[in-house]
């Protein structure tokens, strides 16, 4: 050990009040980064599950809105809330991107969804109340196969493919005992009452209920419906572009002499048909009608791509949004950290606040610690101007400052690392609980948080604690400096 470090931990002894209160500082300024650090990383661990595993997948490729934009909960028009809205974008040319996207050797799964609906839950046509639930428009079997582990079948069982049905959140089943009092199980007949574009009622048996494994609070109201009762509650109708021809025999019964008496003979009225007689033979060919009104099976609101490496996003989203651009298709290609829309952009702002907040901390700490060594020096000036009389210089005064600081820095930093990781340890065995806040189960994905650390995060509590010694120690040593020795012994 040399000299400098000899003389610094004497002073350190000598001043063990000043000691002690600039090392609690670090200790705890170090503790609370270990901690907030980790609970960040482990909310972005948790969102990451969340969201790709249960509804974003690795990426969504969408139409490219002029205003607002697609997401995973639908269309969002920019505007902080609830996501949903009167439009129903489409993808452009689906049938072609389809194709492109099943075609890429780094896809391991592609799912294709209608969402941004939301639907009054009701039990019969005539009830003026309802619950309500916002849906996703699935293939049973794309969906199941991009997310084979995401939901818990509680009751029932999954949708099956080109069946019509539904299947309900549990949290939404217990919405629905709350505010209308019913019971509900599996095999009723559910009305679904759309909100956006007029009302439309579709009638669906209930399938299944389940939950969600890593869900949060936004997922939770979340419900899985058939794409085509989807379709038709969100009026996404085909309407077929074929010209119909009209021939003179259509269009007889316009005519202005046609005896309308004469069709109604009065053997029917009696209420005897003629066994040959057929309605098929007077209605014609229906499918002309039936083409107009079929739901669309190319109206998807956005497809999902999950890859083999997550490693791989941004390669393959530039990759997609090239071949759109040479293709002229208008898609906008997101990433899962920008596909869940308000919901990601609430945890983002989340962890802003929090990184600020750790920001101050640092700040008031340091300026805490200071004032506490300024302290310290005015009350060793007589001390510093008798080293500097026999000869000390200012480098040798400024190396012994900043020697001392960095020394509490570096102990009591690794007192607060230690402190921190003990209280990790606690909290992972027994979670930190939200009390139902929907809010915070949103940023941190899910009812309870199990944080973990990193060695990253253990490295840069000692390079915060290295920082804070040496930022401390700068304006008290240019005070130690501007002493002199004559007045300082004088004094």
């Amino acid at each position: 050990m040399g000299t400098i470090e000899k003389i610094a931990f004497r002073n350190l002894k000598e001043h063990k009040a000043k000691t002690l209160i600039v090392g609690i500082l670090i200790a705890i300024g170090i503790m609370v980064l270990i901690l907030s650090n980790s609970i960040l990383d482990s909310a972005e661990e948790g969102s990451k599950k969340v969201f790709i595993e249960n509804y974003t997948a690795h990426l969504l490729v969408a139409k490219k809105m002029d205003k607002g934009s697609v997401t995973a909960f639908g269309y969002e028009s920019g505007q902080f809330g609830p996501p949903g809205g009167d439009s129903n974008p489409t993808i452009p040319q689906y049938g072609k991107v389809y194709e492109y996207l099943t075609s890429l050797k780094d896809a391991v799964a592609v799912n294709s969804e209608t969402a941004g609906m939301g639907a009054l839950i009701k039990f019969s046509e005539g009830m003026e109340e309802g619950a309500f639930g916002m849906f996703w428009g699935i293939d049973p079997d794309s969906y199941i196969n991009m997310f084979p582990n995401n939901i818990e079948i509680i009751e029932g069982e999954f949708l099956k493919s080109n069946e019509q049905g539904v299947m309900l959140n549990e949290k939404v089943i217990k919405d629905i005992k709350k505010e209308l009092g019913r019971e509900v199980k599996v095999g009723d007949i559910i009305t679904l009452q759309s909100m956006g574009n007029g009302i439309k009622i579709h009638e669906v048996q209930l399938k299944g209920i389940y939950k969600y494994k890593n869900g949060n609070a936004t997922v939770m109201q979340m419900n899985l419906l058939d794409v085509e009762s989807y379709r038709i509650l969100a009026k996404m109708i085909v309407g077929t572009t074929d010209v119909i021809k009209v021939d003179d025999s259509d269009t007889a019964l316009l005519d202005d002499d046609v005896d309308f008496d004469s069709m109604f003979s009065d053997d029917i009225e009696s209420g005897y048909v003629d066994e040959d007689f057929s309605f098929d033979d007077v209605l014609g060919d229906l499918s002309q009608r039936e083409a107009l009104t079929k739901p669309s099976t190319g109206t998807w609101t956005f497809t999902l791509v999950m890859l083999d490496d997550i490693n791989k996003v941004d390669r393959v989203k530039a990759q997609i949004d090239s071949w759109a651009e040479d293709n002229d298709i208008n898609l906008e290609v997101k990433t899962w950290k920008t596909s869940a829309g308000t919901t990601g952009d609430t945890i983002k702002y989340a962890k802003i606040i929090i990184n600020v907040f750790i920001i101050i901390v640092s700040i008031v700490t340091i300026i805490i610690i200071m004032n506490t060594l300024v302290v310290s020096i005015i009350e060793r000036t007589s001390e510093i101007g008798t080293m500097r009389a026999i000869g000390a210089n200012k480098f040798f005064i400024r190396r012994m400052f900043i020697a001392e600081t960095l020394t509490i820095a570096m102990v009591f930093g690794a007192i607060g690392i230690v402190l921190g990781l003990i209280l990790l340890f606690i909290f992972n065995r027994v979670g930190i609980s939200f009390n139902g806040n929907i809010l915070l189960e949103a940023i941190f994905a899910g009812e309870k948080l199990y944080p973990v650390t990193s060695i990253g995060t253990i490295i840069n509590g000692i390079f915060v604690s290295f920082f804070i010694g040496i930022i401390s120690s700068l304006y008290p040593v240019s005070v130690a400096l501007r002493i002199q020795p004559i007045k300082a012994i004088q004094g």
